[in-house]
């Protein structure tokens, strides 16, 4: 399908290096493309009929950027396994790090800030960070929440958002004043993918066991993975379990 939308929009394409990979030629750049997060959407069970022709727009937007802008920035949760680390990075948890990151207007491409981007920005690392975190607080504060109420009587929030990646929010400052109205502090929460986020009270410890299943299922097959652990966020945020190669809960 992804051939059939090259030839589509008449673009050159051959077999890449390895299996799962297409050389694409376009205007001034020769281009590897991993079809990973690709395959991933289709086996986790999407139909959306867009998704190959959005996903060559995104291709061809990130290899001819948008200029950037400093309003763009913020903090995002990365997994930490990749086999270059970002330029401006934290550790998080042991699976994630915060990753200064750019993202186009419409949040469907992000890239990772380098040092050539903040000179083309003109600002300093410090400034960026700063930037980072206050759009971040923004992004949080134009969410809408959405509850659920698990068994027991614990409220769920998850969020939506106009954001690149909906667990990200777990980072931003004003987390506590935005769900402490709703679910008390501190919080508990997982966030198995970019785009899948679930927040509750600390003190039902008994929604650990009851999420596993699904945080292992959407790790397993989203498009953009993220973490199998249990975050505790107080005054920090913290990785204090993890379900990943368990048949029970982890241990908190």
């Amino acid at each position: 399908m992804f051939e059939a939308e090259l030839a589509r929009r008449g673009l050159q394409n051959a077999a890449g290096p390895s299996a799962g990979q297409r050389i694409v030629w376009l205007p001034g750049a020769r281009v590897v493309v991993t079809l990973d997060n690709l395959a991933r959407e289709f086996t986790g069970g999407s139909d959306d009929p867009d998704m190959v022709s959005r996903f060559t727009d995104q291709l061809i937007s990130a290899v001819h950027p948008a200029p950037l802008d400093a309003s763009r920035l913020y903090w995002c949760l990365e997994p930490n396994d990749y086999q270059h680390a970002a330029d401006y990075r934290a550790g998080v948890s042991p699976q994630l790090d915060r990753v200064l990151v750019h993202a186009s207007d419409d949040g469907a491409l992000t890239r990772w800030v380098t040092s050539r981007a903040l000179g083309e920005l003109g600002l300093s690392a410090d400034e960026a960070a700063r930037r980072g975190w206050s759009n971040l607080d923004a992004a949080l504060r134009r969410a809408v929440p959405r509850t659920y109420t698990a068994p027991g009587g614990a409220t769920l929030v998850s969020f939506a958002a106009g954001v690149p990646s909906k667990a990200s929010l777990l980072l931003a400052p004003a987390l506590r004043e935005i769900v402490s109205s709703l679910t008390g502090w501190p919080v508990l929460a997982v966030a198995p993918d970019s785009d899948f986020l679930y927040v509750w009270n600390a003190a039902h410890r008994e929604l650990i066991a009851r999420l596993g299943q699904a945080v292992i299922r959407e790790h397993s097959r989203a498009p953009h993975p993220l973490s199998t652990e249990v975050f505790e966020i107080s005054d920090t945020i913290r990785a204090t379990g993890n379900y990943q190669n368990r048949t029970s809960p982890p241990a908190l």
